[in-house]
């Protein structure tokens, strides 16, 4: 998945500058498309998140993940037969708690 590929990228872009100090987006991609990309590249990971989130707890944080299956799982925990969250994984906010 290249840049070229993030759905509502203008849409996500606007809303990370009208409400900067309640909303940022991080982009990442699995291959650079283009020399100026500024975003991650590679799976979101938990070091990742840890760098771009603040300290969360159970009670104030939501974090948005889409991609492919296996990245999913990687960041997100298994999805249940009908596709829905089923149980998430609890790694960032069992660090933030430490």
């Amino acid at each position: 998945m290249t840049s070229v590929y993030i759905i509502l990228r203008p849409l996500l872009d606007s809303y990370a500058e009208k409400y900067s100090k309640q909303f940022h987006v991080v982009y990442a991609v699995n291959k650079v498309s283009t020399p100026d990309w500024k975003g991650e590249v590679g799976y979101v990971t938990k070091d990742m998140v840890q760098k771009y989130f603040p300290a969360a707890s159970k009670d104030n944080a939501l974090l948005a993940v889409c991609g492919s299956m296996s990245m999913m799982k990687s960041a997100s925990g298994p999805k249940l037969p009908d596709f829905s969250q089923g149980e998430a994984r609890r790694a960032t906010v069992a660090s933030a708690e430490e």
